[in-house]
């Protein structure tokens, strides 16, 4: 069947409707499928995956990386037959299908008798929310008429008072605004959809219950995240930033983590596996933390650094480059390149001494203006100084391998620098003191910053 996929790529929805339609006359129940039929089922929908992703944004998640998550859960929960378990964003039911192979093992001793307690785990423990219909009538083939499956977009359901122990899953990560001229979805920008279905599923969650999500590791970030606000006030037993985790998404340039929340203000340390070796540590309440590369190391720097108060520094988002023009007021637009205007307000900075950090720069380079006589150009930062000697300690700060691990560490785009960490590094320690800023080699892989003085 699938030799002839080629012929309808083209048509996205012919496509999908074809294989679905063929896939759906093929499945058998779960409770009558072996270990191999099971995989089986599995690795056919493979090809109307890839058409999924490229069409609405569904990604498919391995086995592997979902087992992962499962074996995240304590035992116990495992052996109670009336736990409620919900997955927000059911797809074609990958989770659910592990879910009721693991509950059909751990609660043998329970109900011994397999059909009575495969019926009892698909009516009263298994509930899936899912907005694709062809991904809804996959699912009611494969769980059959029993099944708990809500067909409707999860963030609008209002579930009826329904509440659940253990929520599982892989949500999508922007809105869906339909597809261009070539069949293409077209995104909601920075909307973060995988947040707000969090925060939703957060208020679904039980007092004492337990969520495991796949998600972008930027909701880690730091506390300018409402979810991160939220998960911090619950214990995290476990965050996973293992580069390896990429891999189970080929082509997919955002950054992947996966974590349990237990659902307790009884607090207690995390594990953070970034690797190399698994460590434990205590989440804050702080503006940033260093996603990309949490190590014992990059912990000690934040706490060095980062100031829970915001800086005087001053980020300059800026204007299109046609909107500088004349020849009065000199404008550093980026490392190698002046600019100039008419308009003294376009000039942010202009008469202050100042270091000049740019957000977007590969070398992170930086320019130190010690006469106050450049204005900033658009993405560009300044940090202002009073004293040549206060400017001198700024700089040899930038020029350290600390300043650069921290950068590194806390960024959540390839581009940019976090603005929260230039805002919320401790100016005031590291102008005014004797600090010895570290310059041994660093492992991540940058050149050597460019700094310039004006």
């Amino acid at each position: 069947m699938f030799k002839i996929l080629p012929f309808f790529f083209k048509n996205y929805y012919f496509s999908i409707l074809f294989i679905y339609n063929n896939i759906i006359g093929m499945i058998k129940k779960i409770y009558e499928m072996t270990s191999q039929e099971i995989t089986d089922f599995i690795n056919n929908l493979l090809p109307v995956k890839k058409i999924e992703k490229d069409t609405f944004g569904e990604v498919f998640t391995n086995p592997v990386l979902i087992n992962k998550l499962l074996d995240l859960f304590p035992s116990i929960i495992w052996n109670d037959p009336f736990k409620k378990w919900l997955d927000p964003c059911t797809g074609s039911g990958f989770f659910m299908i592990f879910v009721y192979l693991r509950l059909m093992e751990s609660l043998e001793n329970w109900q011994p008798n397999s059909k009575k307690r495969s019926f009892h785990i698909i009516k009263n423990m298994l509930f899936m929310v899912e907005l694709n219909k062809n991904n809804c009538k996959i699912c009611n083939n494969l769980f059959g008429t029993n099944i708990n499956l809500i067909c409707n977009d999860f963030l609008e359901d209002s579930f009826n008072d329904l509440t659940f122990d253990c929520i599982v899953g892989n949500p999508p990560f922007q809105d869906f605004y339909g597809l261009n001229n070539n069949g293409k979805r077209i995104l909601g920008g920075k909307n973060k959809l995988y947040e707000r279905i969090f925060l939703k599923s957060y208020n679904l969650l039980n007092k004492n219950g337990y969520l495991s999500f796949i998600v972008p590791d930027n909701i880690f970030s730091g506390n300018g995240s409402e979810c991160y606000k939220t998960l911090i006030q619950n214990s995290i037993p476990f965050i996973s930033f293992n580069p390896i985790n990429q891999s189970f998404f080929p082509g997919i340039q955002q950054y992947i983590c996966y974590f349990i929340m237990n659902k307790t203000n009884n607090l207690k340390n995390t594990t953070i596996d970034n690797g190399l070796n698994n460590f434990n540590i205590k989440l804050e309440n702080r503006p940033v933390n260093p996603i990309r590369n949490w190590t014992l190391e990059t912990e000690k720097l934040v706490k060095k650094y980062v100031s829970l108060q915001r800086n005087n520094s001053i980020y300059n988002r800026g204007k299109r480059l046609d909107s500088y023009s004349g020849n009065k007021y000199p404008i550093v637009y980026s490392n190698d390149k002046i600019i100039h205007t008419n308009n003294k307000n376009l000039a942010v900075g202009l008469g202050i001494k100042k270091a000049i950090i740019f957000s977007i720069s590969v070398n992170l380079d930086f320019k130190m203006d010690y006469t106050g006589n450049f204005g900033i150009g658009p993405n560009t930062f300044y940090i202002p100084f009073n004293r040549i000697s206060q400017g001198k300690k700024l700089e040899k700060f930038l020029n350290s391998n600390d300043y650069k691990t921290l950068v590194l560490a806390t960024k959540t785009t390839r581009q940019f620098l976090k603005i929260a960490l230039i805002e919320h590094l401790n100016l005031s320690k590291i102008m005014n003191s004797n600090y010895k800023f570290k310059s041994k080699k660093i492992i991540a892989k940058t050149n050597k910053s460019k700094t310039r003085k004006l």
